[in-house]
């Protein structure tokens, strides 16, 4: 009868820990790896370091896992070895006084890929955005005016 009574609750634990309903973790497919589940001691070592990261995307790397999430309107992504050893790069890189909608705008626009950013004034005195983009593992670089459109014509005055 312990037998049954002790299997029963087994079971029920077991269940219990499946029906956790978790919305805040998605994984996504890179390239020709398929979508990953994420290691368990590295997933809860960035939730136990991360409590209130939302809407956390995990990313496969070539050694590791990468999570990114938005905090703040800043990019943060926390790299993991298979270890478990981590490290934050907060993006972007603001290399001068950037208005915060406009950073809002190019993070929603550019997502991950979104590297840094530079004020500099267009040959016509207007207040233009040097963008780069990090896309698989190679940068270039986007002219945007302030309402987040492609600037063209940067250097030449009409």
């Amino acid at each position: 009868m312990k037998k049954i009574i002790l299997s029963m609750f087994f079971v029920a634990c077991g269940l219990l820990l499946f029906a956790q309903n978790d919305n805040s973790y998605k994984v996504t497919s890179t390239g020709s790896y398929p979508a990953y589940n994420v290691p368990n001691n590295i997933r809860m070592n960035f939730q136990n370091n991360y409590p209130g990261a939302m809407n956390v995307t995990w990313e496969p790397m070539s050694i590791g896992w990468r999570a990114t999430y938005n905090t703040n309107n800043r990019l943060m992504h926390v790299y993991y070895n298979p270890a478990g050893i981590n490290y934050v790069v907060a993006l972007p890189v603001i290399h001068n006084q950037i208005p915060e909608d406009v950073i809002t705008k190019m993070i929603s626009q550019y997502g991950n890929s979104f590297y840094d950013i530079t004020m500099m004034k267009s040959a016509g005195n207007k207040d233009v955005y040097q963008v780069r983009l990090a896309e698989d593992g190679n940068i270039r670089s986007v002219w945007i005016n302030g309402d987040g459109s492609e600037a063209s014509d940067v250097f030449v005055q009409k």
